[in-house]
């Protein structure tokens, strides 16, 4: 029987229905939901149980709670509400997914630093996905879709094999899912703060959601992951800004150096990392943060994924032969020519004779199944119109445009005095002790 100084009870919101779900599992909330959508008259049902959002309430009692808000509105998620996918999955990426990107803004910020723009760069692990707002979830889920990004990058990382069993069971990850893990992370002491904010409903709501709650969430999966609060009253976005570059810069990749070519070799531009995506938060939105960048005239620029911004279709369409060359355990000659169009012209220029004096029927591209992964394409045309055209096409996406997509200014940064970022150290998983050590959420402060 259930007792009211034990548990506030939890009763499902849709109208017509009033189950207790109080002591359901999350799956079995799950399920109950979804016989919801199952109902042959699921339109009019969820019609008549919706109502407008109402103004959000932005919670102010701590900074983890920093950007948490509140909406009433109990409109039930669509069952399309937990699509996922990562890059280790053959299946292609839905569309609202977009992997290999990291490669692209790699490509883009070699091309920068060689016009004398970027001077440095440090990218986080290259197998992070955009995930993109679906259109239940543009108006309110960046919480959720940030999370699923890291969740991207987490679950196909080497050096912590563990962590995918960990975020695909019970639920893999998904709006709807993760939902459902929050609310029984606070049925199981979690939060408690947090849990009475959103008045311990969040299944099949609107509710924004923070760092505070993707902490949670993640902890009680047995995934470490820490908080910091930034205060940028005093000193400007400096001191995040010096907090991200160090956290990139002790990720750093060193290969095995066996001659000064190597040790050379290693001063690069543009520079690899195991690092994991951090979560940018500030109130009322929050971003992943997939890099850093040093300018000219000492400029410093974040390089995002943001979840409210549509990736374009071409530089899209890239990224995803990045991905399937990464998949293939090469690199597509398409993607070769797309990423270093200057240098397979060259190629086209240097080997064309060569080609025709040997077999000169041979007149069409050769298909990548045909050739080494790397391999460069030749192309060979009796049109020269046709040549300067297939050029023009394969230069790809303007380097500008693809930079102007990614990067969050310091000017930007300063539009808000505090912030706060989950972070991932890649330790081992949480022991059951150290999970329930970790019910109470807590932060570093830099100030």
């Amino acid at each position: 029987m259930y007792n009211k100084n034990t548990r506030e009870m939890t009763r499902c919101q849709l109208s017509g229905c009033s189950a207790d779900l109080t002591y359901m599992s999350a799956q079995q909330r799950q399920a109950h939901y979804d016989s919801h959508f199952n109902d042959s008259n699921q339109k009019q049902f969820e019609a008549s149980s919706s109502s407008g959002p109402s103004n959000a309430e932005t919670a102010s009692k701590a900074w983890v709670h920093l950007c948490r808000t509140s909406s009433e509105d109990r409109k039930i998620i669509p069952a399309g509400g937990n699509v996922f996918w990562h890059s280790s999955q053959s299946s292609p990426p839905p569309p609202n997914f977009s992997p290999g990107l990291i490669p692209v803004v790699k490509n883009a910020l070699i091309k920068s630093h060689s016009k004398g723009y970027t001077q440095r760069a440090w990218l986080c692990f290259d197998r992070v996905a955009h995930v993109y707002g679906e259109q239940f979830d543009r108006s309110w889920g960046c919480g959720y879709r940030n999370f699923l990004m890291a969740c991207t990058a987490l679950m196909v990382q080497s050096g912590q094999p563990m962590y995918f069993p960990l975020l695909d069971d019970p639920t893999p990850p998904g709006v709807r899912n993760l939902q459902s893990c929050i609310q029984d992370a606070w049925s199981k002491g979690f939060d408690a703060e947090g849990a009475k904010e959103l008045k311990h409903q969040l299944v099949g709501t609107r509710k924004w959601i923070g760092t505070a709650e993707l902490y949670v969430a993640f902890t009680f999966r047995g995934i470490p992951a820490r908080l910091v609060d930034f205060d940028l009253s005093k000193r400007g976005p400096e001191i995040l800004l010096e907090w991200v570059a160090q956290y990139f810069f002790s990720g750093v990749l060193q290969p095995k150096q066996t001659n000064a070519f190597d040790v050379l070799r290693g001063a690069q531009a543009v520079v690899d990392t195991d690092r994991m995506p951090l979560i940018l938060q500030h109130a009322g939105h929050s971003r992943t943060i997939v890099g850093y960048e040093q300018c000219k005239n000492s400029m410093i620029n974040l390089l995002v994924f943001d979840p409210s911004r549509r990736i374009p279709a071409d530089i899209r369409r890239v990224g995803i032969l990045s991905h399937t060359a990464a998949a293939a355990g090469g690199t597509p000659d398409k993607f070769h020519q797309v990423l270093h169009p200057v240098q397979t012209t060259q190629t086209h220029k240097r080997k064309a004779s060569h080609r025709l004096l040997n077999d000169p029927s041979k007149r069409m591209r050769a298909a990548a199944s045909a050739s080494r992964p790397g391999q460069d394409v030749i192309v060979v045309s009796d049109d020269d119109d046709d040549d300067d055209e297939k050029d023009r096409h394969e230069l790809g996406p303007d380097p500008s445009k693809v930079l102007k997509i990614f990067r969050l200014s310091t000017t930007t940064l300063r539009r808000k005095d505090k912030y706060q970022i989950l972070y991932f150290p890649l330790e081992d998983p949480l022991t059951e002790s150290e999970r329930r050590a970790r019910r109470v959420v807590t932060s570093a402060v830099v100030r």
